[in-house]
């Protein structure tokens, strides 16, 4: 059986991605896939719009990009499985009527449909690994901070909660790949500046929980932005790309068997000795082989 590599899309709008779909990047049948929960069906090739979780998914995002850069480092094909939803926050603090990743229905809803889609690519013939989740998430915490609604604390809280319930879920060994928050067209705020600093402590404090792009705060500026919060299509592009590398530079490793309560068993990834470790250094992402001393640059997010 053909192997592929499962990831769940986990966030809010640039998680689902507000590009415009006529510039996304086509990945060539066979490379990429995408599980429709809808439809509980396989889409080859991926194509834009992916699914989001109840969300009106009819513009570009940043996952096309994702999966042609991933296949062209790795040599297996992705298997993406949408689970984000616009306008959702991580702390229950700082929600509203979309929702939190605070301990209700979006968490559940993530693994479950994770694990549908590793049935429906085993039953399609396909040998599934599930390589953990692609998270961007940030921006409705950050402007609740910035209004005084809720704190740093309560998103670090609600960011590291969430993380072990997927761990739970699917073994602790899950890696989660995380995509730094990004600001506001009109300028960074506190809000966000408290966001991005928590996500970069959960990174440096958790073992395989990795910061794999830090460029989203720089694309207003570079013109990569297409509104106040949602990134052009250039920016999912880009991200997709930065974020492929380096889940690519340190994927691979031993698998184990996870066992959620209903029995059914999956490959999940649990790394390897020697696995490489994320820096940041300077605003430079690299990662390092994780045994020589200061580090082996294996990638680098550079794209000017």
């Amino acid at each position: 059986m053909p192997a592929i590599d499962v990831f769940a899309v986990g966030g809010q709008s640039n998680a689902v991605g507000r590009g415009r779909r006529s510039r996304s990047p086509r990945p060539e049948r066979g490379t990429a896939i995408e599980y429709r929960h809808t439809t509980d069906s396989l889409a080859d090739p991926l194509r834009d719009p992916v699914l989001g979780n109840g969300d009106a998914a009819d513009t570009g995002s940043a996952w096309p990009a994702f999966a042609i850069e991933y296949h062209e480092r790795v040599g297996r094909p992705v298997g993406i499985v949408g689970a984000a939803r616009g306008s959702t926050a991580q702390s229950s603090r700082a929600g509203g009527r979309p929702g939190d990743w605070d301990g209700g229905a979006l968490d559940e809803d993530l693994i479950r449909l994770a694990e549908d889609a590793l049935a429906a690519f085993e039953a399609a013939g396909y040998d599934p690994t599930f390589r953990g989740v692609l998270w961007h998430q940030g921006e409705r915490d950050a402007m609740e901070i910035d209004r005084g609604s809720a704190t740093r604390r309560d998103y670090r809280r609600a960011l590291e909660g969430m993380i072990a319930r997927y761990r739970d879920a699917f073994g602790a060994g899950m890696p989660v790949w995380l995509f730094e928050l990004g600001r506001r067209a009109s300028g960074d705020t506190s809000g966000f500046r408290a966001v991005r600093e928590a996500q970069r402590e959960v990174v440096r404090e958790q073992s395989r929980t990795y910061l794999v792009s830090d460029k989203q705060a720089s694309f207003p500026e570079r013109g990569l932005q297409e509104n106040e919060l949602h990134y052009a299509q250039a920016g999912y592009d880009e991200m997709g790309r930065v974020g492929a590398r380096n889940v690519a530079a340190r994927v691979d490793g031993e698998s184990f068997q996870a066992k959620r309560s209903a029995g059914r068993r999956v490959d999940a990834y649990t790394g390897a000795p020697g696995e490489p470790v994320m820096s940041l250094d300077d605003g430079r992402l690299s990662v390092h082989d994780g045994e020589t001393p200061g580090g082996n640059d294996l990638a680098r997010e550079d794209e000017r």
